[in-house]
């Protein structure tokens, strides 16, 4: 599973992009071989000025053969963003997978 991260009004640093890849390791980890890619993209609607929810979280990840599925979300900081982001890819993820079992079990 490749991992590819954007930061877009944002400095990015090695803490948050560790974050995100740990973060996405713990919730979907157990999907890796069956995702080519994730893109991540960190973003700040307000820039340098700080407001509730400007911090936005969009997470788009390609299972192999099947459409991406994208979700996102927003809130004040950048580290919590991405963990409820990585929980609802999860969700999301888990859903997919689980029907497609259920359609075609091992």
């Amino acid at each position: 599973m490749q991992v590819q991260v954007n930061f877009a009004d944002v400095k990015g640093s090695e803490s948050l992009e560790q974050h995100i890849r740990e973060e996405l390791e713990r919730s979907i980890g157990r999907y890796a071989t069956r995702i080519t890619r994730v893109e991540v993209h960190v973003s700040d609607h307000n820039g340098v000025k700080h407001s509730p929810n400007d911090k936005r979280c969009l997470m788009e990840a390609r299972p192999a053969g099947h459409e991406p599925f994208v979700i996102e979300h927003h809130g004040d900081d950048f580290f919590a963003v991405v963990s409820v982001g990585a929980d609802k890819l999860e969700r999301v993820l888990s859903k997919h997978f689980d029907k497609l079992n259920e359609h075609h079990p091992h």
